[in-house]
């Protein structure tokens, strides 16, 4: 697979349909587990990814293993880590698609799965808007 890497408003990301998703978590500083600061994916592939949302844009980029831990640690010391997969019941589970959006209130990176779509919204110390969301399909 070729350099994955996404930064704007709107995008899509075909190549991850149908991969299943065998980690998602969250880093967050604050006391709630629905406000993530950025979120880990690994797929059966074994490949782990990276996304989150700065300044109306959402991101999204492929990283090793090497670079999550630094980035962990480097970035996030201290973050509390939230199983996503877990707490939405969704491990193993193929991703059915992985798009980024915007509204007139907020921009959003979603993660759809058989059983429902995470939405992903931007986090506002200032409004606290934004959050994490499961909205399921059933």
């Amino acid at each position: 697979m070729n350099e994955l890497y996404r930064q704007d408003d709107k995008w899509d990301i075909p190549e991850l349909s149908g991969e299943p998703c065998t980690s998602l978590f969250g880093l967050t500083y604050d006391k709630a587990e629905n406000h993530p600061e950025i979120l880990f994916l690994e797929f059966g592939s074994g490949e782990w990814h990276r996304c989150y949302l700065d300044a109306y844009l959402g991101f999204w980029d492929k990283t090793s293993l090497t670079d999550l831990n630094s980035i962990i640690n480097d970035d996030y010391d201290g973050a509390r880590k939230i199983d996503y997969l877990k707490k939405y019941g969704l491990n193993g589970q193929p991703v059915s698609r992985i798009w980024c959006d915007r509204n007139e209130t907020y921009t959003y990176i979603s993660i759809a799965f058989g059983a429902g779509v995470i939405k992903f919204r931007g986090f506002s110390d200032d409004s606290r808007d934004g959050d994490i969301d499961f909205i399921s399909s059933h």
